[in-house]
C-alpha cells in the first residue's frame, strides 16, 4: 500500500524528470540512491509517466489551471476543455494498451491484417473527433483569456493536448 501511494505521489509530481517534481533528481526512485522498499516490496517506479499519459496530462492541466488564475466566468469552459483533454488521454492510453499486447490469448489474440487496419482507422477517427471537440472548446476558452493567460496557454497547451503526437505545421517531419 505504501508503494502504491508513493508511486501515485511521484506520478502526480511529474515522475522522474517530468514537469513538476523536485529539481535535481538523478533518475533514481523515490528512495534516493537505490530506490526504496516497503515491507520487502520494491517501490522503485518502473518508469516516469510518459508525456501523454493520463496521469501526466492531469498533472499538467492542474498546473496550467493554477498558473492561469482563471476567473469565475472562465471556469465552466475550462472544466469542459479539461474534461475533453482527459478523455482523449484516457482513450489514447486504452488504445495503446490494446495494440501493444498482441500475444495469443491476450485480449482476443492477434488481429488479422485487415481487422488491424480497420481498428487503426477507427481509432484515428475517434481521436480526430476528440481533437475537434478540444479545438472548439479551447477556442471558446481562449477568447476569454487576458493577454497574459494567452501567453501561458500558447506555451503549455501543445505539451498537454498532443505532446509529440503531431508534428507542428511546417515542420520537416
Amino acid at each position: 500500500m505504501l508503494c502504491l501511494l508513493a508511486g501515485e505521489a511521484q506520478a502526480q509530481a511529474g515522475g522522474m524528470g517530468g514537469m513538476g517534481g523536485m529539481g535535481g533528481r538523478s533518475g533514481r526512485g523515490m528512495g534516493g540512491a537505490g530506490g526504496s522498499t516497503q515491507g520487502g516490496v520494491d517501490c522503485r517506479p518502473s518508469a516516469a509517466p510518459e508525456a501523454g499519459s493520463p496521469v501526466q496530462v492531469n498533472f499538467r492541466l492542474t498546473q496550467l489551471q493554477d498558473a492561469l488564475h482563471l476567473r469565475a466566468e472562465q471556469m465552466a469552459t475550462w472544466r469542459s476543455f479539461a474534461a475533453k483533454v482527459r478523455a482523449l488521454a484516457e482513450d489514447v492510453s486504452r488504445e495503446q494498451g490494446r495494440s501493444m499486447d498482441l500475444r495469443p490469448g491476450a485480449d482476443s489474440g492477434p488481429l488479422p491484417g485487415l481487422k488491424h487496419v480497420s481498428r487503426a482507422v477507427e481509432a484515428a477517427r475517434s481521436r480526430m473527433l476528440a481533437l475537434e471537440e478540444i479545438e472548439a472548446t479551447s477556442t471558446a476558452l481562449y477568447k476569454t483569456f487576458t493577454p497574459e493567460q494567452k501567453t501561458l496557454a500558447d506555451a503549455r497547451v501543445p505539451e498537454i493536448v498532443a505532446p509529440r503526437a503531431i508534428a507542428p505545421v511546417g515542420s520537416a517531419n
